[in-house]
């Protein structure tokens, strides 16, 4: 796809949207939703060690644009149940990602499934190195685990970013305690227009879709909101070079972005939860 394709000269990109605009979002916790048949054999194991089969301790499915995933959090539990255990400084935490599609056959698969199991492999290693210093985990017996399982129904682009805030999500809902939220969007960058709308700047893209990012090289920024700090950076420049100013400018619109609008649309989604969990218990004491 030519890159004149993504972004008209009237700054409107190909699904309508303006550069710094978010796809819609929904965000929705299941606290009591049980780990389908979905979900692997390894966090069906590390659940069934506890007394309720296969039910996590919370659980969050986020919606945005075309991407769905669903997070599941098993624990903290001793990890005599099949999961190994926490260090000396506490628990320990296992991210994985499973992916429900997979429509290849043959060459295809296998060639599509060493490219993915490679991917996962670097997806969840980043998901245990930004997430463990943001969790409590020294709270936790050093014996215990916490199994985090990500389930992609669909992709359509800055699915990182999309994984790690339902981690978030689900996190919250499981009531493991966490120093701040963690939240994540991507950037991708395009050529410089030939137009009067742009003043002469390179456009930054919010949250771009599968074709953008195909053809634009793009940063996936994960941000502490309430203090700003940076846990993870990640550049994907395969489409072509990226100048350091741009970067910096990239990663400012990802923090302005995490820091605003994402974490009210976070917040408020908490609240509401944590809303209904009390007037669901309010009238739990009515009725006894």
């Amino acid at each position: 796809m030519s890159r004149n394709e993504i972004l008209s000269p009237s700054l409107l990109r190909m699904d309508g949207r303006r550069p710094y605009e978010l796809r819609s979002l929904e965000l929705h916790f299941s606290p009591h939703l049980v780990a389908s048949s979905s979900f692997s054999s390894s966090s069906r194991n590390f659940a069934s060690s506890s007394s309720t089969l296969e039910q996590p301790d919370g659980s969050a499915r986020l919606v945005q644009g075309l991407n769905d995933v669903t997070c599941c959090v098993f624990g903290p539990r001793d990890g005599s149940g099949g999961a190994a255990g926490g260090s000396g400084e506490g628990a320990s935490i296992e991210f994985e990602v499973l992916n429900e599609n997979a429509s290849q056959v043959g060459q295809e698969r296998r060639a599509n499934r060493a490219r993915n199991d490679r991917r996962t492999q670097e997806t969840t290693s980043a998901l245990t190195s930004l997430f463990t210093p943001i969790l409590s985990l020294h709270l936790y017996p050093r014996t215990s685990s916490i199994l985090v399982s990500l389930l992609v129904t669909s992709s359509d682009g800055s699915l990182l970013s999309t994984l790690i805030n339902a981690a978030t999500l689900a996190l919250v809902a499981a009531g493991v305690p966490m120093k701040d939220y963690c939240l994540a969007t991507t950037v991708a960058f395009h050529p410089p227009l030939k137009s009067s709308h742009t003043g002469g700047e390179d456009p930054v893209l919010l949250d771009p879709t599968s074709a953008e990012e195909n053809d634009l090289p793009h940063l996936t920024v994960a941000v502490t909101p309430r203090d700003g700090n940076v846990g993870l950076s990640t550049l994907d420049a395969g489409r072509g070079k990226v100048q350091g100013d741009r970067v910096v400018q990239g990663l400012k619109v990802a923090v302005k972005v995490v820091s605003g609008a994402l974490l009210d649309e976070v917040e408020m989604a908490v609240k509401g939860w944590a809303k209904g969990l009390r007037d669901a218990g309010l009238e739990g004491a009515r009725r006894s």
